[in-house]
């Protein structure tokens, strides 16, 4: 079905987490209203859900391709990030040679359909070499050079950087005055360096407690910066390799509306075990786990749905209610009100879900990208 005016009728996830008789009314690639009256142009039925799209802030590539390496590749992979749901994403290119990430945001010039880059997510080069990770520290600059250079790129929605690097905040400025997401990660920032980047402007954690100082008591840290300041969102990786179990459940508990799933999905997403790259790095994915030579934990293998579904079983919640942190969430973070929820006046981005948890049919700004209709029947 292509964007213009039609209307989908069944079970929605509301705004507060709960699943009701819904219709709602798509015109023009918006969501133009939503009442509870029966009947609509599409009626899923049975038990499909229809919910809003998944908006994944942190993904290395997916289905054996690696946007660091191969910047050509994210319009591949958009066209295939529907079938698991995500609507929109920012893919991530890690610390490597200042040409990738040139290279990554000429990509933007041609149209790509599918899920909707919203912009590049520069993960690095201003990292503590302590904390790199699986980043390769040859390609690490200081905060003074990437300034400089983030000038002349366009097409950037998010930069992690390490705070503790950059004390007189002028990367920091320059990223919030392009109107990019400031994020902070790799670092072994202090509870008052991450607190002082956070006043002035920072809103993000990556990936938190990897590649990140340990929350002591006497030194929380970052992660204790994340957590205390109000308005701070933190991002995690629910794959039960990247965060013990009670440790997702405590950050759930600690930042609620704040917490942002995100896949860091890296090239085996959707496929499986098997070699393959992260960047420069190459990464041995076994059972799950994506690690570099070093044994170091490198991305991950999941998608975005697969960490909605782990951080339900975690939290014991319906995956209803946790939604929110892969859709509403993410678009708070972006500061961006047209994307994450079902209301009036969003962006027509949604996917139907079925008993099991599989997205069977996506819809981009109004217009069906995955699945086909009539859906298949649900139990």
């Amino acid at each position: 079905m292509k964007a213009g005016s039609w209307s989908i009728a069944g079970p929605t996830l509301l705004p507060d987490g709960t699943v009701t008789h819904r219709r709602v009314i798509i015109s023009d690639g918006l969501i133009e209203g939503v009442d509870d009256r029966s009947g609509g142009d599409v009626e899923p039925g049975g038990d499909f859900v229809t919910a809003p799209g998944l908006i994944d802030l942190q993904i290395n590539g997916a289905f054996g391709h690696d946007f660091s390496s191969t910047p050509a590749a994210i319009a591949t992979v958009a066209a295939r990030l529907p079938e698991v749901g995500v609507t929109a994403f920012a893919p991530t290119i890690v610390t490597g040679p200042p040409a990738q990430r040139l290279a990554a945001a000429r990509v933007f010039d041609e149209p790509m359909p599918g899920a909707v880059p919203v912009g590049l997510h520069l993960e690095g080069p201003v990292i503590a070499p302590a904390k790199r990770g699986t980043h390769d520290p040859a390609w690490a600059l200081s905060a003074e050079r990437f300034t400089k250079e983030l000038a002349d790129l366009d097409h950037v929605a998010l930069v992690t950087f390490a705070p503790e690097l950059d004390p007189d905040h002028r990367l920091l400025d320059a990223v919030t005055g392009a109107g990019i997401v400031a994020a902070m990660g790799h670092s072994e920032a202090t509870y008052e360096e991450a607190t002082r980047a956070l006043n002035a402007g920072a809103t993000l954690g990556t990936h938190l407690f990897n590649a990140t100082a340990p929350l002591h008591h006497r030194e929380p840290g970052l992660v204790g910066a994340i957590i205390d300041h109000p308005s701070a969102f933190g991002s995690v990786i629910a794959d039960r390799a990247h965060l013990h179990p009670a440790v997702l459940r405590s950050l759930r508990r600690l930042l609620g509306d704040r917490l942002v799933l995100v896949s860091d999905a890296m090239a085996a997403a959707g496929l499986g075990d098997g070699p393959f790259d992260l960047g420069p790095v190459p990464v041995e994915v076994r059972d799950g786990t994506a690690r570099n030579p070093s044994g170091d934990l490198a991305g991950s293998a999941t998608m975005l749905i697969d960490a909605l579904r782990e951080l339900a079983r975690t939290t014991g919640e319906p995956i209803w209610r946790e939604w929110p942190a892969a859709s509403r969430a993410p678009a708070a973070v972006l500061g961006d009100p047209s994307r994450g929820g079902i209301e009036p006046g969003r962006r027509a981005d949604l996917t139907v879900v079925s008993p099991d948890g599989k997205c069977v049919l996506t819809v981009v700004g109004g217009e069906v990208v995955f699945g086909s209709l009539p859906l298949p029947r649900s139990s």
